[in-house]
């Protein structure tokens, strides 16, 4: 999984942390707001459990700039115990970044999530990143992992992020952090 110290080792000139944002009560939402538009690209830490959800995993879903209409597509590539799987999403009001762990999960399972999102100020089309693992039962249970790309088709600079759990909401504990990467 990616961190804020590979860039900074990597030269990229800095990692700002710009909001951190932890559930203290259940939620079905997560949002970044004024996010400023003085870095080149922004990196989204996520650490998601959801309130729902049966023995497998939900996709945590994002929006951009508070725009639910119907202009986000997505591909995943994700393996779920030993099985490999894609799939994609069109024309939806949001679309996947990251996994959130069902609340059937061994207690205290939080799906864990990077999501890069390059060149956020261009006024153009903005494509995420992300790479995302969670545990589906218990030591003995399995797993899963993604990778996905999402794309909000709409040219504008990204000015705020929603995430959108597909459990009806996350857990408290939930934790999402926002990183401006010059």
């Amino acid at each position: 999984m990616i961190s804020p110290q590979y860039f900074a080792s990597a030269g990229s000139g800095g990692v700002t942390p710009i909001q951190d944002q932890v559930l203290t009560l259940s939620g079905a939402t997560i949002t970044f707001s004024a996010i400023p538009q003085t870095f080149r690209h922004l990196l989204l830490l996520t650490s998601l459990r959801g309130i729902g959800g049966a023995s497998t995993f939900f996709f945590a879903l994002m929006r951009i700039n508070g725009d639910a209409t119907a202009v986000y597509s997505d591909q995943r590539l994700y393996g779920i115990g030993a099985t490999a799987t894609s799939a994609e999403g069109l024309s939806g009001n949001a679309a996947a970044a990251a996994f959130e762990t069902p609340v059937t999960a061994e207690a205290n399972a939080f799906a864990k999530g990077a999501i890069w999102i390059p060149d956020y100020t261009a006024a153009e089309n903005t494509t995420w990143d992300a790479t995302t693992a969670c545990t589906l039962g218990n030591v003995s249970g399995g797993g899963a992992v993604a990778t996905l790309m999402g794309t909000h088709h709409a040219a504008a600079a990204v000015t705020s992020l929603l995430l959108l759990s597909s459990t009806g909401g996350f857990v408290a504990g939930s934790r999402a952090t926002l990183y401006g990467l010059s």
